[in-house]
């Protein structure tokens, strides 16, 4: 028996020797994957595993030979640690733009060599229909498409279904809805987005978000944030974001501890984070479809700034004495480090519910934006006026047009290429008929080919009154 001890201890003796010798090693080089789940601004970089390895470092960049990084915001893609994860979705990128990256694998006694390198070009700027739209605010918006993984987060993905992005029709309005949601264990993010196109972008201005949900009360890591964006590169000075956020992450590197909200323009280049975020605590109260807030972004380029509010309510101007955030609101000024945008920069509006740093959501979120409202070049897309004259409605088969509520809406040429309008008339009136460029005739329904802007009147009045004249009298 007790030489059979011995020699069980021995054995083990040799196992936690030969163990600790293999773990002194420095993991060998990783070997990459191709590049998937390509979209205008992002791509999903992968490789495969290392038995060694306990977590991997990522590099990224436009030169092939890495003489520079791609930095996003706080990012830079030079030697990232992401974990021990055998993909990592790379965003915020630029379209039609070639990239390249490649992988080092980790472990406690030091970092391989970098794995060859891996080419990969972004979409164009204009998608081919599958990215699935929505009418909110006047105008379509793309919905991220899905893909999982998703990041920036763990464990998390980015869903385009109807059940994360809808638009409800209430009292005559329409309300965008994003959600975070748990699918089969993932925590799926939420966005829309401007086309970023030329043609079809925000302008300088003043860009209103009004907010139904309790922004101030998310899970940790779960960031609501509207903002103005064009991709970019670590060559390009120009901020990439005029950004409003929402939550609190781990990830923060301008405050300690974190605030719950921040006005912020980005990337931030050098300095201290002061000079370009200003943070804040605020407190909304009551239950989700209780809690209404407002905020704006006024970007400024001919006097060089960006100004933000926030106040509770949904006033179309902030009220003194209710603001959220600093009173009166903050001002951005550029500096030597980082420069507002001029007015011939390509921005575009992005509204999103997504998750930040290395942990995940603990519940699921619905933020509502009630109405969005900016200047926004619409050369590019195909305009349709609707005017109701009388006691009547006219609504359209696809959620957007409800006039006399809503009456004006526009379209891509890719999205639609008829719109049904359908004419309903109060109780005891009639639908008199249409007039206008595309309808015509008394029908309750028109089909309007939308092969340029269109101007459409439906009259509905008084059904016309049938008076019988009955002549009475005799003669000879």
């Amino acid at each position: 028996m007790r030489n059979a001890i011995s020699k069980f201890i021995a054995s083990v003796s040799v196992v936690l020797i030969s163990s600790y010798a293999f773990a002194q090693s420095p993991p060998a080089t990783p070997t990459p994957r191709a590049a998937d789940n390509i979209t205008v601004d992002s791509f999903r970089a992968r490789w495969n595993s290392v038995p060694t390895a306990t977590n991997y470092r990522l590099d990224v960049s436009t030169s092939q030979l890495f003489t520079s990084y791609v930095q996003i915001g706080d990012l830079t893609y030079e030697q990232l640690d992401v974990g021990n994860m055998l993909a990592q979705v790379v965003f915020g990128l630029t379209f039609s733009t070639t990239y390249y990256y490649r992988v080092r694998a980790e472990n406690a006694a030091g970092v391989s060599a970098p794995s060859s390198r891996v080419t990969v070009t972004t979409l164009p700027s204009n998608p081919p229909f599958p990215y699935r739209r929505v009418q909110f605010s006047g105008v379509p918006w793309l919905v991220r498409p899905y893909i999982q993984p998703g990041g920036p987060g763990r464990n998390s993905c980015w869903d385009d279904s109807p059940e994360s992005v809808w638009v409800e029709s209430v009292g005559g309005e329409k309300w965008l809805h994003l959600k975070i949601r748990n699918i089969e264990g993932m925590w799926c993010q939420a966005e829309i987005a401007m086309e970023n196109d030329s043609a079809v972008r925000a302008l300088p201005g003043v860009h209103r978000f009004q907010v139904i949900g309790r922004i101030d009360n998310m899970s940790n890591e779960v960031i609501f944030s509207p903002f103005l964006f064009r991709p970019t590169s670590d060559q390009n000075p120009v901020p990439a974001e005029i950004d409003i956020e929402f939550g609190r992450s781990s990830n923060t590197i301008c405050n300690s501890p974190p605030s719950n909200a921040q006005f912020i323009v980005q990337p931030f280049s050098s300095g201290p984070c002061t000079r370009y975020a200003n943070p804040f605590d605020f407190v909304l109260t009551g239950a989700d479809n209780e809690a209404f807030s407002s905020y704006l972004i006024d970007w400024r380029p001919s006097q060089s700034e960006v100004f933000f509010a926030g106040w509770y309510g949904h006033s179309s101007t902030p009220v003194p004495l209710n603001y959220i955030g600093p009173e009166g609101g903050w001002t951005f000024v550029s500096n030597a480090n980082a420069l507002v945008p001029s007015a011939s920069v390509p921005l575009k509006t992005i509204i999103q519910i997504w998750i930040d740093g290395n942990g995940d959501a603990t519940r699921e979120h619905d933020v509502v934006i009630r109405q969005y409202s900016g200047p926004i070049n619409t050369a590019g897309l195909r305009r349709l006026d609707v005017t109701s004259v009388g006691p009547g409605r006219v609504v359209s088969d696809r959620l957007g047009i409800d006039c006399p509520s809503d009456c004006v809406e526009h379209y891509t040429d890719v999205e639609v290429e008829t719109v049904r309008l359908i004419a309903t008339p109060q109780s005891g009136f009639e639908f008199l008929g249409w007039s206008g460029s595309g309808c015509a005739g008394s029908s309750s329904v028109c089909d309007l080919p939308m092969n340029g802007a269109r101007s459409i009147t439906a009259t509905f009045g008084e059904p016309p009154v049938l008076h019988v004249l009955t002549i009475a009298g005799g003669g000879t």
